[in-house]
Parts: structure tokens; C-alpha cells; sequence
């Protein structure tokens, strides 16, 4: 559903949407099912380095006939990913120009009628030892080897010695890093900022994080209350732990979840990662509804 705007379109006006549990819904309380793309631009997904290292991998600019192209498809809503070592490249001093990028990027999709959906992006944890996400300050213990690109063994760096480390400090029980707490705090300065913009709705704390679930809840809640706080009107979105890509499954929750306005966003990699490249080429929409029914 497009929110009663006919394909073609080039723009609309935006207009707040809401969670009431078990779908989206617009002002007039009809449900919303919001159809997108997931786009890296230029100058904000951060995987270039200022000391000379060789940049992870090119990434498109965003311009407003590729925003304007999205409504004329049909499409509604951008997923931009966007990073914290761009944000707060030195520890408690946040990037204004960066967050301008990203002010821009939301520009060209709300001035084409495309919702934004802010996500707070990391792939095996840093661009300084896995492809994005936290800056060199927050990776504890300090990395042994800076990498760079081009990027080819992703899925080496995944699981490598120094991202698993990297990412059972920040996880760990008690913060004893403090790096949650200054996470926290870049959420709460990012949410401001776009808190009252009607072409965003919303934010996703921490894209695929690579820990356990009973770690990943109570981070979780405590970036989601944050983010509520901060943007009592915007979505927050919410995953499981990254494991759910591999096995097409989560741990069923036992609970609802405690945070008003949150929106459960797994991620359905049916057969991406176990099957034949020949068994994608053949999947069938029943060979997704064990995928969905079990996020």
C-alpha cells in the first residue's frame, strides 16, 4: 500500500506513521506496508580512511533524479545506513558535516515524497578491521592490524579474532568499556536532530548485531528508550541477533517487547547463506513463509 498515492508519482507529502503492535498505520489509521531499498551513499557510509589506507569499496552518490526515480517505481520508503565513526570520529565530539550528509540524503528522498529510515549501521563491527560501523576509539581491546580495502574477505573478518573481541566488550554486562553508554549518547544526538522531520520515521539502533539474544534485549530496550525519548514521534526498529541470517530462525520471544513505537525488523535471508546459488534462482514465495513465520 502506498498510502493512497498512485504509482507514478514523484513526490507526496509525508505524513507520521505508527505502530500499534502488529502493523504500521498512517494518521487515518490505515495500515501501511511500505515497500523500499536499502541504499549506501556517497559521504555517509563511511568506508574511506584519512591516513592513506586504501578504501574498502566504492560507494554511488545519492542525487535527487535517483529519489525521484524511487517514487516513479513505486517505492516509498529509503533505508539509509549510516555509521558511527562517521558521527563521532573522536570520542565525544560529534561530526556536524557528516550528519549534514546525511541531512542532505534525507532531503532528497523527503522532497521526493520517500520516507527515511535512519539506521545505525556496522558490518563485523569497523571499517578499521571489518567493513563499517564504530570508530577506531570504541574498538576494544585496540585492534592488533588496521585493515583496508579493497574489501574481499568480509566473511573472513566476520568471525576474526579482533571483531569477536570487538564485539564482546561493547556487549558485555555493566559496560565496563563505557562504550554503550557513549553509543547511547550518539543515538540521543542523532534522534534530536531529526526528531521532528516528517520524512523520517524512524531509526534502527544496530543493524545485524553479532551477539547473543540474551545480550541483544537488553541493549535493545535500553537504545530504544533512548531513541523514544529523544523522538517520542519516530519508530524504532529493532533486530535479533545476526545468527537469525544464517539459520533462518530467532528465539521466539517470551515477552512483548517493553518500548512503546518499536518495530521488530529481521532480516529474511531465506537460502543466502547454506543453499546452491542454483536455489535461489528457482525460490518460490512458499519457501519464504517458514523464513517469516519463524523471525
Amino acid at each position: 500500500m502506498l498510502l493512497g498515492v498512485a504509482c507514478g508519482s514523484s513526490s507526496r507529502e509525508t505524513t507520521p506513521l505508527a505502530s500499534d503492535g502488529t502493523h504500521l498505520r498512517d494518521e487515518q489509521g490505515r495500515i501501511a506496508v511500505l515497500r523500499g531499498v536499502n541504499a549506501r551513499v556517497e559521504g555517509v557510509f563511511d568506508v574511506t580512511f584519512s591516513d592513506g589506507r586504501v578504501p574498502l569499496e566504492p560507494i554511488p552518490p545519492l542525487e535527487a533524479s535517483d529519489c525521484k526515480r524511487m517514487r516513479e517505481l513505486g517505492l516509498d520508503l529509503l533505508r539509509l545506513p549510516i555509521n558511527w565513526s562517521g558521527i563521532e570520529p573522536v570520542r565525544g565530539s560529534y561530526d556536524e558535516a557528516y550528519l549534514d550528509r546525511v541531512d542532505a540524503a534525507v532531503r532528497c528522498a523527503g522532497d521526493a515524497g520517500v520516507y527515511v529510515m535512519i539506521d545505525l549501521h556496522q558490518d563485523a563491527y569497523s571499517k578499521e578491521i571489518g567493513e563499517d560501523g564504530a570508530p577506531l576509539w570504541a574498538i576494544q581491546p585496540p585492534p592488533e592490524m588496521l585493515l583496508q580495502g579493497p574489501l574481499t574477505d568480509l566473511g573472513e573478518r566476520r568471525t576474526s579474532p579482533q571483531v569477536t573481541a570487538a564485539f564482546d566488550t561493547f556487549f558485555a554486562e555493566d559496560d565496563p568499556a563505557g562504550l554503550q553508554s557513549a553509543f547511547f549518547a550518539m543515538l540521543d544526538h542523532v534522534a534530536s536532530r531529526w526528531a521532528d522531520d516528517p520524512a523520517v520515521i524512524g531509526f534502527e539502533i544496530y543493524n545485524e548485531p553479532s551477539v547473543g539474544q540474551q545480550q541483544v534485549i537488553p541493549f535493545s530496550t535500553a537504545a530504544a528508550a533512548r531513541v523514544r525519548a529523544a523522538a517520542p514521534g519516530k519508530l524504532v526498529f529493532f533486530e535479533p541477533t545476526a545468527t537469525r541470517n544464517l539459520f533462518d530462525f530467532a528465539p521466539k520471544a517470551t515477552e512483548p517487547f517493553p518500548v512503546g513505537g518499536a518495530v521488530y525488523a529481521p532480516h529474511i535471508y531465506t537460502f543466502v547463506f547454506y543453499s546452491d546459488p542454483t536455489r535461489l534462482e528457482q525460490l518460490q514465495p512458499s519457501d519464504l513463509e517458514p523464513s517469516v513465520k519463524l523471525a
